[in-house]
């Protein structure tokens, strides 16, 4: 049975983010159920500055006429204040990548050309990185990403930007050192089997090429996922060595 991620309340707080937790969130969910939280999904409400926060907080856990709640686990107000609704399963990314398997958080916005205030935006960014620290690197999306033929939130917000200033330093520092010794690998493999003036093939359609496995080390989401990368592409020159010998 998927957990409730009573955790994250202390996990926020500790991060250094104002938290709201609403009566009966710690078994609220979906159906009576957890979740996995292999995904967080960034959201907008909505919902207009007419609105109150206590409305939208209401909104969330109750759900609408054509879908009942609770329709994320956390609402964030413009303050950067993460009202938590619910600790289980929400109904917030049913039709999208990773489904409601993901975390779901709204942002408390209109949707239509409001401004982002800072206090929220940064509040997410530093909750969000906390609840990655504690649940590992899992993908963080934008609505609009994890179900693009249908929604446009968080609209306003570039995603790519959000995800690198989400990234911890440690990690990039991961990544830094993967590409380091990758490139090593791919200039010491090839030179070995091929001569000291070799050059990798910079052709996109060549996976043995140095684009080619660039790109898979790109797509790598993880620091493991990288160094695998890594660990493949030396055992395919190493393949290669011994049949040229």
């Amino acid at each position: 049975m998927a957990p409730f991620a009573t955790w994250l309340p202390d996990v926020l707080r500790d991060a250094g983010v104002d938290v709201y937790v609403m009566p009966g969130a710690e078994t609220r969910g979906s159906r009576g159920r957890g979740f996995d939280l292999d995904a967080i999904i960034w959201h907008h409400t909505a919902t207009g500055l007419n609105w109150q926060d206590g409305h939208v907080a209401f909104l969330l856990r109750d759900g609408r006429a054509d879908l009942s709640g609770p329709l994320a686990q956390v609402g964030i107000e413009r303050d950067g204040t993460w009202v938590i609704v619910a600790l289980g399963r929400a109904n917030h990314n049913g039709y999208g990548l990773h489904g409601n398997s993901a975390l779901g958080l709204e942002f408390y916005n209109s949707g239509v050309g409001e401004s982002w205030p800072m206090a929220q935006v940064e509040s997410g960014v530093r909750g969000t990185a906390a609840v990655r620290n504690h649940v590992g690197m899992v993908p963080v999306l934008g609505h609009k990403e994890s179900d693009p033929g249908r929604k446009v939130d968080p609209f306003g917000l570039n995603m790519n930007t959000i995800r690198q200033r989400i990234i911890e330093p440690t990690e990039t520092a991961d990544i830094a050192e993967d590409i380091e010794m990758f490139v090593e690998l791919i200039r010491m493999g090839y030179r070995r089997s091929r001569g000291a003036d070799y050059e990798p093939s910079t052709d996109p359609k060549d996976p043995g090429g140095w684009t080619g496995w660039m790109i898979r080390l790109a797509f790598a989401d993880t620091p493991a996922a990288r160094r695998d990368v890594v660990a493949l592409q030396g055992r395919a020159i190493d393949r290669e060595i011994e049949s040229r010998k």
